[in-house]
């Protein structure tokens, strides 16, 4: 056992909470990034789009992948069958 500053008795096998917390938010960020390839992967948008709005969600975790999402709902410009 190890004895923290604060003089309680802290055992370093298990997680504290900071480690616990950090987990959730990658897994929480992991999951976003992965809602916002599906969504960008089955979007109507032009295959040289959906690369760049996949990487954009990559190389920019959350902002990215928050942003590509909304790209991914917007209807692509371009050829229209309805007109």
């Amino acid at each position: 056992m190890v004895v923290s500053l604060s003089g309680a008795i802290v055992n370093p096998l298990l997680p504290g909470v900071w480690d616990a917390f950090g987990w959730v938010v990658g897994l929480l960020m992991l999951g976003l990034v992965l809602v916002a390839v599906i969504a960008v992967m089955r979007s109507g948008h032009t295959v040289g789009a959906k690369a760049a709005m996949l990487l954009l969600a990559f190389l920019v975790p959350v902002i990215g992948a928050i942003f590509a999402l909304l790209l991914a709902r917007q209807e692509p410009d371009g050829l229209r069958l309805d007109d």
